[in-house]
């Protein structure tokens, strides 16, 4: 099981779609609220503080983030494959999908 300290630091790369890339086990955050998250990659997709999920989220509070991504944008997780989210809450939060083709 995955546990975290209460501050998490994100600094985005070009092809960066979240703090955390593909995601297969158990992350339970406790309770502590994650706030002022920014994430700004609106050329990627499946962009979130879990950019995929195939296992288990829970007991996680998300509020006042921003994010932006091309498309599958979610505050939690921006795709989730096979996973399972409990007990999880998103407020006051501000997500943007710029749905692109992949011509352009």
């Amino acid at each position: 099981m995955a546990r975290l300290s209460p501050r998490i630091f994100h600094n985005p790369h070009n092809d960066d779609n979240g703090p955390f890339d593909r995601f297969s086990g158990t992350f339970d955050r406790q309770g502590h609220k994650i706030t002022d998250l920014t994430i700004d990659v609106p050329q990627n997709r499946s962009v979130g503080l879990f950019s995929y999920l195939e296992g288990r989220i829970e007991n996680v509070t998300v509020v006042e983030t921003n994010i932006t991504g091309g498309r599958e944008v979610g505050a939690i997780v921006g795709s989730n494959t096979d996973g399972d989210i409990r007990q999880s809450v998103v407020g006051m939060s501000r997500l943007l999908a710029r749905f692109w083709t992949e011509e352009s």
